[in-house]
């Protein structure tokens, strides 16, 4: 499933295989989609990041996949403009990125900086707040936008600094329900060169380490699961992240695909194709189960 860019009102069920839309879904009157969701039930069930368009107060929605994707329904995201969801290890819960940043319908411009407060969201699939994870004050403007998932339900979160950019702020965090986030810090030769800005968040293949890019920057910087800074990368426009054995699979903007092999004192890139397409953010990395080469 693909869903519209920007907070948008439609998402395409993509049939791979065959090469063809297979539905075309869109939310009620008044909703917008805000770019991610997970599947539930075992792929029955497709639940939606979303946004009602008037405030940008959150909502997860429910759409049964085996019936034709019928919209089944919604309830709170717990915070205001929701952006990744995924489903956690136990099957029953969903974690939500709410990136706490309200928008005009219209423009998309950013009506509540001063006083926007993100989250991280732990939810049952029938609505239920589980656990609710904030940012210290004076972090608030540190937008909470892409999640990954580790060992034990280790949930790593990528944020964008709304602040002033010359304050170094952490844009890594990681949490396990039940303990207090931790907020990956980087060295000071690091100040600054993330622009204020995490595009894609991903463990490595063996799980064993975390990854944020920036295409603002044209920087992956690599941490350890207790949030120890290891090493970073340049590459231009990099911004597409997925786990792949040895370390990582990433994408550009200029449709370069290169395998990031990881190692104790750097990152070393290898080319593994290019394209006349300029990648966008986001890379999935499919289970094993379903991959056919």
């Amino acid at each position: 499933v693909v869903f519209a860019r920007r907070p948008g009102t439609y998402a395409l069920v993509i049939d791979c295989a065959a090469g063809q839309i297979a539905h075309h879904i869109s939310p009620p009157a008044g909703m917008q989609f805000n770019g991610h969701g997970a599947f539930a039930y075992g792929g029955a069930v497709l639940a939606t990041s979303q946004q009602r368009a008037s405030d940008s107060a959150g909502f997860i929605g429910l759409w049964d996949a085996a019936d034709t994707y019928t919209y089944m329904g919604h309830f709170p995201s717990q915070g205001i403009g929701p952006h990744e969801v995924l489903l956690m290890p136990d099957g029953e819960s969903i974690v939500v990125a709410n990136g706490g940043i309200a928008t005009d319908p219209a423009d998309r411009s950013k009506l509540n900086i001063a006083t926007m407060r993100p989250n991280l969201a732990y939810l049952s699939l029938a609505g239920t707040a589980l656990d609710i994870v904030e940012l210290p004050i004076e972090l608030a403007q540190n937008s909470i936008r892409h999640l990954a998932l580790g060992r034990n339900g280790q949930t790593a979160f990528a944020m964008q600094w709304e602040g002033d950019l010359a304050l170094d702020v952490p844009l890594l965090g990681l949490h396990q329900r039940g303990k207090p986030p931790i907020l990956a810090q980087t060295p000071i030769s690091e100040a600054g060169l993330m622009r204020g800005y995490a595009g894609s968040v991903a463990f490595s293949g063996a799980a064993d380490e975390i990854a944020i890019t920036s295409p603002k920057g044209g920087r992956v910087q690599r941490f350890d699961p207790s949030g120890a800074f290891v090493a970073a990368l340049a590459r231009a426009d990099i911004c597409g992240l997925a786990p792949r054995p040895g370390g990582y699979l990433a994408s550009d903007g200029f449709g370069g695909l290169v395998a990031l092999g990881k190692s104790s004192g750097n990152l070393g890139a290898t080319p593994l194709g290019k394209s006349t397409l300029a990648w966008d953010n986001h890379i999935l990395a499919l289970p094993q189960d379903h991959q056919t080469g």
